[in-house]
């Protein structure tokens, strides 16, 4: 296939993904009360990071090395053989993982939920394991029929399987299903990789690949409690599930708009890389800042829409009984410009030997953590909020801060960041302080700001943004 055939198959089941889990959510909002709700999102929390923990990086390392290895086959095989016992024994210690700190944590949940929670987790680090292999063998093809056989399945399950609205012990059974028939998909062509012929390869430094597996683990387990969901924990243990559903709903609606914003980038990221490879570096950096222009519109306007209307937007995805939830949206949305950022973090990645990311992540750490443990017994699920928003706009500005003073003050966008960050901050605050404003009125902003934005972003050269975005779409 070629490279534009897996991208599209990439992005259309990251796509897919992202909507179906969407949908989910959306269906168990109604289906189930708000204690019920955020028992759920608990669990689906401990059993994302009972197989981040569990992992130690096995997945990220067969993403690279089954792709590194794929046209040496005595390597590829010695790579197998040091690999295979772990992707079935490693889902099986993050299932124990998120049982025991369910049951540890104090969530009420039944037992019989809590053996609905051991098969999710078991099939969930599976299902991961085998996205791992099929991703380095470049089937992305398997992996978008993987994730449309889960989607069906959890979105048709939530919305027709019985279900009593005071337990998630059923949500738990369709999430189970869903992952265990997503990891069927995958499972002949993985098993036929298993038995094919060639012998050990010496050649394979070991040493070098657990290092590898330690650092990627490192990595994404920072980066999981950073940028996704890190104060779940503190805010379920401050303030209960119902208020945990809340959140919830909210971070789910701000989650699809990065998955939006950020859609491209996987694509784009190589193009970084080889650039660099190259010697290319102005480039690399020229790239960079037109990538940052883009996500700097798209997060604005995207911010925008979330803010002015959280609300109406609460309320037709998940009911009326979550609109309550608008000022909290409204506050983690004002944190999406960060974002535009991503591709500089891709090149200082690159230059620092990840030693930037990870200290820039180490200090998101630290300060999110402080922030929500000093504000949610305060300001409740609002506390939280400002708490990720505060740290996102830190981390943005670290990297620009850091970004500059490499590649020089060309390569950010500094009066473009400044100007959405001021646009989206305000928005914030007027919404905090008009809360009865007509709808009317803050559709008509929500429109507006975009169209701003789209004049007021400027390219390196000085020309407005979204002419360069035009031309390069029209071609």
């Amino acid at each position: 296939m070629s490279i534009r055939i897996h991208a599209a198959w990439s992005a259309g089941a990251a796509i897919l993904l992202t909507a179906s889990r969407f949908a989910l959510l959306a269906v168990l909002a109604r289906r189930l009360d708000p204690h019920a709700l955020g028992l759920f999102a608990y669990a689906q929390w401990m059993v994302d990071i009972g197989f981040l923990v569990a992992s130690f990086g096995a997945n990220g390392a067969a993403t690279r090395f089954f792709a590194e290895y794929r046209s040496r086959p005595g390597l590829l095989q010695s790579f197998l053989r040091l690999w295979r016992l772990p992707s079935f024994l490693l889902p099986l210690a993050g299932a124990l993982i998120a049982v025991l700190g369910a049951k540890l944590t104090g969530a009420e949940i039944s037992s019989q939920g809590l053996g609905a929670l051991s098969l999710w987790a078991l099939f969930a680090g599976l299902w991961a394991m085998q996205t791992s292999v099929l991703t380095g063998l470049q089937r992305f093809d398997l992996v978008f029929l993987a994730n449309f056989l889960a989607a069906v399945v959890m979105v048709l399950g939530s919305a027709f399987m019985p279900m009593t609205p005071h337990d998630p012990t059923s949500a738990f059974l369709i999430m189970g299903s869903g992952c265990a028939a997503a990891f069927m998909v995958g499972l002949l062509p993985v098993q036929r990789l298993y038995l094919s012929g060639a012998g050990w390869d010496e050649r394979l430094d070991r040493a070098s690949i657990i290092r590898y597996c330690i650092n990627v683990w490192v990595t994404a387990l920072l980066w999981s409690l950073v940028w996704s969901r890190g104060e779940v924990p503190l805010v379920r243990h401050f303030l209960g599930d119902a208020q945990l559903a809340n959140y919830t709903v909210a971070l789910s609606l701000v989650g699809g708009a990065i998955a939006g914003v950020m859609l491209g980038v996987g694509g784009i990221a190589p193009q970084v890389t080889r650039l660099l490879g190259d010697a290319k570096v102005p480039e690399a950096i020229r790239l960079c800042r037109t990538v940052g222009d883009w996500q700097l519109l798209l997060s604005g306007s995207a911010a925008a829409l979330l803010i002015w209307l959280s609300p109406e937007l609460l309320r037709v995805a998940f009911g009326p009984s979550y609109a309550a939830a608008g000022p909290v949206l409204a506050l983690l949305a004002a944190g999406l410009p960060a974002l535009s950022f991503s591709m500089h973090n891709h090149l200082l990645q690159i230059q620092t030997g990840a030693r930037f990311n990870r200290n820039a992540t180490l200090l998101g750490l630290a300060v999110l953590g402080v922030g929500a443990l000093l504000l949610i017994p305060s300001f409740g699920i609002e506390g939280a909020a400002f708490a990720r928003m505060s740290t996102l706009w830190l981390l943005a500005l670290v990297s620009a801060i850091v970004f500059s003073s490499r590649a020089g003050p060309a390569g950010v966008n500094r009066l473009g960041f400044t100007t959405v960050m001021l646009v989206t901050a305000a928005s914030a605050c007027a919404v905090a302080l008009l809360p009865a404003l007509p709808l009317g009125i803050r559709m008509t902003v929500a429109l507006a700001i975009p169209f701003g934005l789209a004049v007021m972003i400027r390219d390196a050269d000085g020309r407005p943004a979204v002419q360069m975005m035009t031309r390069r779409a029209l071609r």
